[in-house]
């Protein structure tokens, strides 16, 4: 159907663009389909094989203090534990050599106080090694005469020195160490990161259970921890033997990243516990809509806001209904994700974000007063 936008009165401009939009969408619907596969091949491609995960709601216990000479100064100290998956979706995936984790409360009120697992060194060589070194010297000194007057006499004369020296020595060397894990304080004590390497001993994939303990003020009652992974693959293959023989240093490759939000509350608080909750749900469903859009399940013209600028907008710019526009979209909503967990996202004003289908914008929204609720009560509140 076409329609001819200046051969109509301006009174029915508009009703004509809903009808053409609602026309082309019943006979693009299913060619659409047909042209793009399922669903799920209008996914963005996968840049890595390798995955992490953490959960998105960790508890603080309150310890007692161990030491009653410790003065805190009115503080209390908590204990969180995180456990961190990693996950390697495919045999093809290249190896991690290396793990790095940094976990930074976003609060600005705490202050690392121990963490744990520390650094940690490891050998090839099961105890230490024996060494033995033998010195042996050796001197042999010979004399030999032979006289003979035929046929009345005859006579020999012969002579040997011999002159041998044996030294050993025995001793134990203590075996060649590397490192395995590492772990130390940032940003002035207010964070703390894991290193762990692959060795024969350890492998990276699977989880492994992080703990730090925090000094926080008396009214702690929760907070937002942010956790950045990233993880490293050393090249090998011919390209890395080149570079060794060519003297140039052989650079690693980046495997996979991650970065979470976590929220912290106090054990013994219910109202913490109950926001944090909240702002937990609220962001799977945000990243389930941003995941809904990567995959090609939502139609943005349907769910358009029905206003005159925004309907011309889309059908000016969008109705060609193309698989670039698809992965535009998509990148627009993991952008606008991004923005929003740092909480950076200004909905009213980011054009980008105002072009998602309504029901996502809602999910951004609902997660943005989740996260603005858990703030008003975990931080500096009377307990």
């Amino acid at each position: 159907m076409r329609i001819d936008l200046f051969a109509q009165p301006a009174s029915n401009l508009l009703l004509s663009l809903i009808a053409g939009i609602s026309i082309g969408l019943i006979e693009m619907q299913q060619p659409a389909l047909a042209q793009f596969g399922p669903a799920n091949s209008l996914s963005p491609p996968s840049e890595s094989a390798v995955r992490f995960d953490v959960p998105q709601v960790v508890q603080g216990r309150v310890l007692e203090q161990s030491n009653p000479a410790t003065n805190l100064g009115g503080d209390i100290l908590i204990d969180i534990e995180l456990t961190l998956s990693v996950i390697v979706d495919s045999l093809a995936a290249p190896k991690i050599d290396q793990l790095l984790v940094e976990i930074t409360p976003r609060g600005g009120s705490a202050m690392v106080a121990d963490y744990a697992p520390r650094t940690e060194l490891a050998s090839n060589y099961n105890g230490g090694i024996e060494v033995q070194r033998t010195d042996e010297t050796t001197r042999t000194v010979s004399l030999a005469a032979d006289g003979r007057y035929p046929p009345v006499a005859g006579g020999s004369l012969t002579a040997t020195q011999g002159d041998r020296n044996t030294e050993m020595t025995k001793y134990n060397r203590v075996a060649p160490m590397h490192l395995i894990a590492a772990s130390g304080t940032t940003r002035r004590g207010r964070g703390v990161y894991f290193k762990f390497r692959s060795t024969d001993q350890q492998i990276i994939e699977g989880d492994r259970v992080l703990r730090m303990t925090l000094r926080v003020p008396a009214t702690w009652r929760g907070e937002l921890i942010e956790v950045m992974v990233t993880g490293d693959s050393q090249r090998t293959g011919f390209s890395s033997d080149v570079a060794s023989f060519a003297g140039l240093n052989n650079r690693t490759q980046r495997v996979g990243t991650g970065r979470f939000l976590v929220a912290a509350y106090r054990g013994d608080c219910a109202d913490a516990r109950q926001a944090a909750r909240r702002l937990a749900d609220a962001e799977a469903a945000m990243r389930s809509h941003v995941h809904a859009i990567g995959a090609g399940e939502t139609n943005p013209l349907v769910n358009a806001i029905g206003t005159p600028v925004s309907i011309l907008r889309h059908v000016s710019r969008r109705i060609d209904w193309s698989e670039s526009f698809n992965r535009e979209l998509a990148l627009k909503a993991a952008v606008a994700l991004h923005m929003a967990l740092d909480g950076s996202l200004q909905p009213h004003t980011d054009r980008d974000f105002r072009e998602l289908p309504v029901d996502t914008r809602a999910a951004f929204l609902d997660y943005m007063a989740a996260r603005k609720e858990f703030g008003r009560i975990s931080q500096f509140s009377s307990y």
